[in-house]
């Protein structure tokens, strides 16, 4: 396979609500369906983004379109060779999300889950708010399990070089056996989550939410803790993550915004 660079970044847009409307002329998904633009010629790079805006704030949608239409902007810039992948939080669902705030998500950025094929590699991106909080979308989430459950039993086949996970919401912060914690997701649907992921051949799971650097293992599946873009709540600088799919490995450095290296060798 030729090797594969991803570059993670997660932010915050502070102050707006989820419940906002487009003006006319916007209410197009930004990328469209994410299903239906990626498949198996994905050129060998994207960048990978949790685009979170607060949906909790008094300050309403007098916020939210101007951050909705300054993150368009922004990526309006990325290369065309290089897709963008959204990979959606908390604060684009609502801690507890109901059908309108995920179909609103849906609107503007496309699907909250979805796979994509790159190299002979297998990426798996869900939605990680229906494992903290379903209760008002429990067919959403019944829908979303059962996919995913075929997903990995897909994945089982062997033929893939690598399978990997991107989602919100760590299953932990840095051990396995930890406490429950608003970082994590508790640990009853941690274990078993975890032991689907393994038995599907899944080593790497890339997340966010925490505002930090942090992570650990699951026997020898890797869960990667990635800090902000924006605000920092551990001591940490605002950065990324770029990530290095190789033949044989998936290595991945952390890098504050004013380091990120002009060249990245893919060797």
């Amino acid at each position: 396979m030729k090797n594969l660079l991803i570059v993670i970044g997660f932010w915050i847009t502070i102050g707006s609500n989820f419940f906002s409307h487009a003006g006319e002329g916007e209410t197009a998904p930004f990328g469209g369906s994410i299903r239906g633009s990626l498949g198996e010629n994905t050129p060998a790079g994207c960048f990978q983004s949790s685009k979170r805006s607060n949906t909790a704030s008094s300050a309403g949608t007098r916020l939210r379109h101007p951050q909705e239409q300054s993150f368009f902007r922004a990526f309006r810039e990325l290369h065309p060779d290089i897709p963008l992948v959204c990979v959606c939080g908390n604060h684009d669902v609502g801690d507890n999300p109901t059908q309108e705030s995920i179909q609103t998500y849906k609107s503007k950025f496309g699907d909250d889950y979805f796979t994509f094929y790159c190299g002979g590699v297998k990426f798996i991106v869900i939605n990680s708010q229906f494992y903290k909080a379903s209760e008002q979308v429990q067919d959403l989430a019944a829908e979303h399990d059962r996919w995913l459950d075929e997903q990995l039993e897909e994945a089982k086949s062997g033929k893939y070089k690598h399978v990997v996970i991107f989602q919100h919401i760590p299953w932990f912060i840095r051990n396995p056996d930890e406490e429950d914690l608003y970082f994590n997701i508790n640990t009853e649907i941690r274990e078993k989550m975890l032991k689907k992921f393994y038995e599907a051949n899944v080593r790497a799971v890339f997340c966010g939410h925490w505002h930090g650097n942090a992570g650990g293992f699951y026997k020898d599946l890797e869960v990667v803790v990635t800090s902000a873009i924006g605000g920092q709540l551990r001591g940490d600088r605002s950065g990324l993550r770029v990530i290095k799919v190789l033949d044989s490995a998936i290595r991945h450095n952390y890098y504050a915004l004013g380091d990120v290296p002009k060249e990245i060798s893919l060797d």
